[in-house]
């Protein structure tokens, strides 16, 4: 830990809204992972790749490779992207709630 709204894990450091001083894991839900955001955050950004996808109606649900480990991510969108496809996850500090375990 860093700071008090700071979570250094490998070499990436993520920031959050709220306090985190006794923080051990970060938790976000699938919906609130954002996948080639259009908002160019310099923050909480993580490289992956596309592992599986799954059409679940109005959204794709998606399981992303990182150097974190694997995410799942859900996306409402037209168009559906690809196993393999190269992508960035950002995950916004507001909806990253630190846990102590």
């Amino acid at each position: 830990m860093i700071n008090d709204r700071q979570i250094k894990s490998k070499d990436l450091v993520f920031l959050t809204d709220e306090n985190n001083i006794q923080a051990k894991v970060l938790t976000i839900r699938p919906e609130n992972i954002l996948i080639n955001s259009e908002e160019n955050p310099s923050n909480n950004l993580i490289d992956g790749t596309i592992t599986s996808l799954e059409y679940l109606g109005q959204s794709f649900k998606y399981k992303v490779s990182t150097s974190l480990g694997d995410f799942t991510v859900e996306e409402s969108r037209k168009s559906m992207r690809s196993s393999g496809d190269k992508v960035q996850l950002y995950l916004p500090s507001k909806h990253l709630h630190p846990l102590s375990r």
